[in-house]
C-alpha cells in the first residue's frame, strides 16, 4: 500500500521566520512558486502560512500573526486516504509531514490528486471563472457567486507604484 512518504514533496522546503513581515513572505512565495510557507524557528515547525492568509494583511505585519499555529501534520507512514480525509474535514490544502519531530516534506491536494486520491468534497467545488483552476478560488464579491483564483485576482489588479505585483516599472 502506498503511503504519504511516497508522494510528498521533499526538500528543499520553503520556510520563513515568524518574525519576517508579510512583504517578505509574499516575495518568497512569488520567487519560489509555492502557495504555502512553513513557519519555522531554529528548525522547529511553528505554523503554516498560505498566500491567501497574507492577501489582506499589511506589508509590515509579522508572518506569525497570519499563520496557522500548531498545524495539523502527518507521519510519513500515513496513508494518502488519511491525508485526503484530514484535508476535507479540516479544510486545509497542505499538510506538513513530520518524522521524529523534523519536517521531512509536505503533501498538498494536488499531490494527492496526481496520484488518484479524491480530496475534494462531494459538493461542487469552486472553479476560477478566468482560468478554470480549483486552487485558492475566492468569490469576486459578496453579491457575486463568480469566483476567481488568487493568481487571476492578483494579475487583474491595477498597477500601483507601491505594489510589487505591478511589474518592474
Amino acid at each position: 500500500m502506498i503511503n504519504v512518504a511516497e508522494i510528498m514533496k521533499r526538500r528543499p522546503l520553503v520556510t520563513i521566520d515568524p518574525r519576517a513581515n508579510v512583504a517578505e513572505a509574499t516575495a518568497l512565495i512569488r520567487a519560489s512558486g509555492v502557495s504555502h510557507l512553513l513557519v519555522t524557528d531554529h528548525g522547529a515547525l511553528l505554523g503554516v502560512v498560505c498566500r491567501c492568509d497574507l492577501d489582506e494583511a499589511s506589508d509590515l505585519e509579522a508572518v506569525a500573526s497570519r499563520m496557522t499555529h500548531h498545524p495539523l501534520c502527518l507521519e510519513p507512514s500515513s496513508s494518502p486516504d488519511e491525508a485526503a480525509a484530514l484535508m476535507r474535514v479540516e479544510d486545509v490544502s497542505l499538510l506538513p509531514v513530520v518524522d521524529r519531530g523534523e519536517v521531512v516534506g509536505v503533501v498538498g491536494r494536488g499531490d494527492l490528486r496526481a496520484h488518484g486520491f479524491e480530496v475534494d468534497q462531494l459538493e461542487e467545488q469552486a472553479v476560477c471563472a478566468a482560468c478554470g483552476s480549483r486552487q485558492h478560488v475566492r468569490a469576486h464579491g459578496p453579491l457575486h457567486p463568480v469566483g476567481f483564483c488568487l493568481d487571476c485576482l492578483h494579475s487583474s489588479r491595477p498597477y500601483h507604484p507601491d505594489d510589487e505585483l505591478g511589474g518592474t516599472g
